[in-house]
């Protein structure tokens, strides 16, 4: 492959400096420190009609490279253009990122990974795909066991075919990544249904630790 994998990075370089250092300081310094939904859809709005190019480069980014809370740049979506153009738009990004990570990962080898990962979370995948395999991959992405970026690392260490990874992360992905999205359309009316959505996203949370141990056993 040889500097392939040099051009991706140049690439992504260039992405990061588009996205971060061409927009007006003033908001990125609001999105830098108070990174939610809010502000996100300000500064992506910030660019008017190219506006969807730059939150689908946020995407890329916050899946390679960047420690962004890669749900609130998908209630984000949401909350800008609605649940479906929403959740079409992040799984671009995000579905990118993941093939960019697999394939860095499968280039590169484990010391570059663990310069993005920790040492805990790869030894989970390695035991949790070694045993389960694709349907692991499909299982991580509906449930949010760990960070998206990590499951995309880890899955590129293994001997795990490109395609299929590439069809159950698309298939994993899309259930849960459209239920952000709603979150997002619905978060500014106070609804019910949005009091409900955001509930259940903290039970969620609080249950993924105990199924991550139960997993591993």
């Amino acid at each position: 492959m040889g500097n392939d994998w040099k051009l991706v990075l140049s690439a992504l370089i260039v992405a990061f400096i588009l996205v971060f250092f061409i927009a007006n300081p003033v908001l990125i310094n609001s999105l830098t420190t108070t990174f939610d939904a809010e502000n996100v859809k300000t500064y992506v709005l910030s660019f008017g009609v190219a506006a969807p190019v730059i939150f689908i480069l946020l995407h890329i980014l916050q899946t390679v490279v960047a420690p962004i809370p890669g749900a609130i740049l998908v209630i984000a979506g949401g909350l800008i253009w609605g649940a479906y153009l929403g959740t079409l738009l992040s799984v671009i990004g995000a579905f990118t990122g993941s093939l960019i990570c697999f394939w860095l990962s499968r280039t590169l080898g484990r010391p570059f990974v663990e310069k993005f990962a920790k040492k805990e979370d790869l030894e989970f995948t390695d035991k949790f795909f070694q045993k389960y395999g694709i349907p692991a991959i499909i299982l991580l992405r509906l449930i949010p066991l760990m960070a998206f970026d990590v499951i995309s690392y880890g899955a590129g260490m293994t001997k795990m075919d490109f395609k299929k990874y590439a069809t159950a992360t698309l298939i994993g992905m899309i259930p849960s990544t459209l239920f952000y999205s709603y979150i997002g359309f619905t978060i500014g009316d106070n609804s019910l249904i949005a009091i409900i959505l955001a509930i259940a996203v903290l039970v969620v949370f609080f249950l993924m630790g105990t199924i991550r141990r139960l997993l591993l056993k």
